[in-house]
């Protein structure tokens, strides 16, 4: 609904997660807090729309991949990238950035990857759905992710990774470029990719 004293849409009360405005008096701040629009102070927001006495010439543009399109590119292929300056073709148009690469990782079923690290680039994970483990092959730390987790893998770490069925990742690398180096599999590798209840320090075969 509009507040007529405001120039902004007051979202529905029923939505706020403090319920109705007026209902409960000791929560009233929380009650507008929650229907406050975030706003830039005055004093730090270009009011006007230009520098001194010339017009602002704005170049950017909103760009967008829909939903639909994202899950058509993922029935084919398990990693789909939304943004980059990719040298392989993949199903899903991407968004072209110098600077970011950025996608998704998808794993419908029980899957591990081919251990490796970067040289230069640090990886942003933020896991939607499902379960993941790593391990750091330097220190042989193991790591345990959830849904709603979010990580970094920085560079210069070689890691090994496993995904549990339905594992859907978003993931971020800074700067865009394909630095990876991959690394050789080893028994106490496979042993622990094979077997998700598998701990690395329990995994048998050939240390590195």
């Amino acid at each position: 609904m509009l507040k007529a004293e405001s120039p902004f849409l007051i979202v529905d009360p029923q939505s706020c997660p403090y319920g109705e405005a007026g209902l409960e008096p000791a929560k009233a701040a929380d009650q507008a807090a929650c229907m406050e629009p975030d706003i830039i102070p005055a004093e730090s927001a270009d009011q006007t729309g230009q520098v001194g006495n010339e017009e602002r010439k704005f170049t950017g543009k909103i760009e967008f991949l829909r939903s639909g399109e994202i899950e058509e590119a993922l029935s084919h292929n398990s990693r789909q990238y939304f943004t980059g300056e990719l040298k392989l073709p993949q199903h899903l148009r991407f968004l072209r950035d110098r600077n970011i690469e950025s996608g998704i990782s998808n794993y419908p079923c029980y899957k591990w990857e081919q251990p490796h690290y970067h040289t230069v680039t640090s990886e942003y994970c933020y896991l939607l759905s499902g379960e993941t483990k790593y391990v750091d092959l330097a220190c042989g730390k193991e790591y345990h992710f959830r849904e709603g987790d979010f990580y970094v893998l920085r560079r210069d770490v070689p890691y090994l990774q496993k995904c549990m069925a339905g594992c859907r990742l978003f993931f971020l690398k800074a700067p865009g470029i394909n630095d990876k180096v991959v690394l050789p599999m080893d028994e106490r590798m496979y042993a622990w990719c094979w077997d998700w209840e598998l701990a690395w320090g329990s995994a048998a075969g050939t240390e590195r």
